[in-house]
């Protein structure tokens, strides 16, 4: 069984013009959300294989607070170009090419590459907010077999959910 967990990342800060989009930081609700989100996951998942982010700033600290709550296994996040600003298509391509040996993943990105690829994997149409957390159960042992409603959506959280 393979374990994908797409994480968007947390609200970005909009208030210096000069930056460009991907080099914007997380802004204050932002980086309220991302620990508690991590946190919750991490009760949730004792065990992640891997953490690949988007190299975007709001992504990149998105992914950072994932990464520290599962020091144990001494995570470190590892950065594709390829997230940033992809299509579904390309998404899945990230997807399909994983280690097999990988069986839990984390996933850190942007909308709407994320919602729109959790309604092609799952059937299920997701509106994704800001550090929502979409976890996806494929009854595959290889990466490369997942398609199109393959997939099982397994939780959905978000920072507003009342647990």
């Amino acid at each position: 069984m393979k374990r994908l967990i797409l994480i968007r990342h947390a609200k970005s800060d909009w208030a210096d013009p000069s930056l460009k989009d991907f080099d914007r930081p997380l802004n204050a609700r932002g980086l309220r959300d991302a620990p508690k989100m991590s946190e919750r996951l991490v009760i949730a998942h004792k065990s992640i294989d891997a953490i690949i982010s988007s190299p975007a700033q709001r992504a990149k600290s998105t992914a950072a607070f994932f990464a520290n709550v599962y020091l144990d296994k001494k995570l470190k996040v590892q950065f594709e170009p390829r997230i940033y600003d992809a299509s579904i298509f390309q998404l899945f391509g990230i997807v399909t090419e994983l280690d097999s040996e990988l069986d839990t993943v984390i996933l850190v990105g942007h909308n709407p590459g994320f919602s729109e690829l959790t309604t092609y994997l799952c059937g299920v149409h997701i509106q994704m907010p800001t550090c929502a957390v979409a976890e996806l159960v494929f009854e595959v042992d290889d990466w490369k077999l997942i398609s199109a409603n393959s997939g099982r959506l397994v939780g959905f959280d978000y920072p507003k959910k009342e647990i």
